[in-house]
């Protein structure tokens, strides 16, 4: 990633910080995210739900 566009980004966000609406979005997503994560890695998440590798054929 370049950095300066980091930069200049992070400076976007400090002159003009997201609406408390826009930081409990996010947080939701966040948080909805991570207890998947952790039911996955728990070995908790239904085998139904888990996606396989499909093999195609190479032509």
């Amino acid at each position: 990633m370049d950095l300066a566009r980091l930069f200049m980004r992070m400076a976007m966000i400090v002159r003009r910080p997201p609406s408390r609406r826009q930081l409990i979005a996010i947080g939701v997503v966040a948080a909805v995210i991570a207890v998947c994560v952790a039911v996955e890695w728990a070995g908790l998440w239904p085998e139904a739900l888990t996606a396989h590798r499909v093999r195609t054929p190479r032509l």
